[in-house]
């Protein structure tokens, strides 16, 4: 293991009381329950607290209105999905619109080749973990080595990963810090689509548009057929309102923009980390890695 690797335990502690004041440690269970409010309530206020943590970030609805900021983000958990991805991404090119999955390590390890097509096409990749656990159970270390076996895999194919979503909406400050680590910010939704309850195409596209502001950050499943049928619904809603669709790191800048710089990062919070580029297209490639009978 290289040294970049290595996560000081004390560090990591430190750094996570610091994100919540000094008091993360003493009230993980509060910071994890209060901050997951989009997997509990299928959608979250538009704060930082709820959908960012951790960067300080304010974010203000009534700001992007005033700057005729209408964008969207679509994101799409748990691929990559060799069929349901590939004809998401045709419906997302049909609207020249770019989106960002957040991709299983385990299920990219089987399709890299479906992780190619979607940076080429322009999207961007989150980490999503690789075996999907409920990260509040484990420790540092494990937690950890959730994150950084997705990283490493997509590091291989030169995928850079800026964004960690927690498998469930389930998260608390060491969580953050440790996606910290490792280099990625966390984020969440706003707004869920709800599509794993299953469900008419129609009723989950209704759940989203009714709830769309801009800023919203969308949560859908790559492994859902139901998800790729809403889709084609909400994509056609939100642009006859005026919205565009952005990825994370598009979004990321935006909300930068949209807030004085002076009001970004509140006490005992880290700092955002820096504004990045749309993800760079790359050829496609092809991954040494073969499938274990632990993979499904």
């Amino acid at each position: 293991m290289s040294s970049h690797h290595i996560i000081d335990r004390r560090r990591l502690l430190a750094l996570a009381g610091g994100l919540l004041g000094g008091t993360a440690l003493a009230s993980r269970a509060a910071w994890a329950e209060g901050s997951s409010m989009a997997a509990r309530q299928g959608q979250a206020a538009f704060e930082s607290s709820h959908l960012y943590p951790g960067s300080g970030v304010k974010l203000s609805v009534s700001a992007l209105k005033a700057m005729g900021e209408n964008v969207l983000a679509l994101t799409f958990d748990d691929g990559p999905d060799p069929v349901n991805d590939r004809e998401i991404m045709r419906i997302l090119a049909e609207y020249k619109a770019a989106a960002t999955f957040f991709v299983i390590g385990r299920n990219a390890q089987r399709h890299m080749d479906v992780v190619a097509e979607m940076v080429a096409a322009g999207h961007e990749i989150g980490n999503h973990s690789f075996n999907h656990p409920m990260l509040t159970s484990k420790d540092v270390d494990q937690q950890a080595q959730e994150l950084r076996q997705t990283n490493d895999l997509l590091a291989l194919a030169g995928v850079p990963v800026r964004w960690f979503r927690p498998p469930y909406g389930d998260f608390d400050s060491l969580t953050v810090t440790v996606a910290r680590a490792e280099g990625m910010e966390t984020i969440l939704w706003s707004v869920d689509s709800r599509d794993w309850k299953g469900g008419a195409p129609s009723a989950i596209a209704g759940r989203v548009t009714s709830h769309l502001t801009p800023g919203a950050v969308v949560l859908m499943h790559s492994t859902r057929h139901t998800s790729v049928q809403a889709l084609i619904e909400i994509m056609a809603s939100a642009r006859a309102s005026g919205y565009r669709f952005v990825t994370m790191s598009q979004w990321k800048e935006i909300m930068l923009r949209s807030v004085p710089p002076a009001a970004q990062t509140r006490p005992g919070q880290l700092a955002p980390m820096p504004a990045v580029a749309v993800v760079p297209t790359i050829t496609p490639f092809t991954i040494p890695i073969k499938p274990t009978a632990a993979l499904y």
